[in-house]
């Protein structure tokens, strides 16, 4: 099996997990890193660097996720400042269930990406004897 083959194998597996965004996410970042490093770079990257890969890619949707949730706050204080009833207003837990499952789903990811790393060193050891 040569590392396109690899590649294809991976990325099948990881589609066939339901299409969840646990399995999106981390085929999403293998595909990034291998583009951007190589296969071979990729398989023996370091966890720190992953994780750090992770934590930035992390930090820009949370920071989104807020402006996005400070806008739709104070949109409702507008609205509130006008005298104009709200039916629908943002339910603060339910907002912070969704975060909470995000950043979850952000380690589940790492785990399936860490041992999508451990097949590919598998992978080349096999290929090289």
């Amino acid at each position: 099996m040569r590392e396109i083959e690899f590649i294809r194998f991976i990325e099948n597996q990881l589609s066939e997990m339901d299409g969840s965004n646990v399995a999106l996410t981390a085929l999403g970042m293998i595909e990034a890193d291998i583009s951007e490093y190589g296969f071979e770079p990729w398989a023996n990257m370091p966890a720190v660097k992953v994780v750090e890969g992770h934590l930035e890619a992390t930090e820009v949707v949370a920071e989104d996720l807020l402006e996005d949730i400070e806008t739709m706050i104070g949109q409702e204080k507008q609205i509130e400042s006008l005298g104009v009833e709200q039916s629908m207003r943002i339910d603060t837990i339910e907002v912070l269930k969704g975060f909470s499952s995000g950043l979850i789903d952000v380690f589940k990811s790492l785990i399936l990406y860490f041992l999508a790393q451990e097949q590919a060193k598998i992978f080349m050891s096999n290929d090289t004897h």
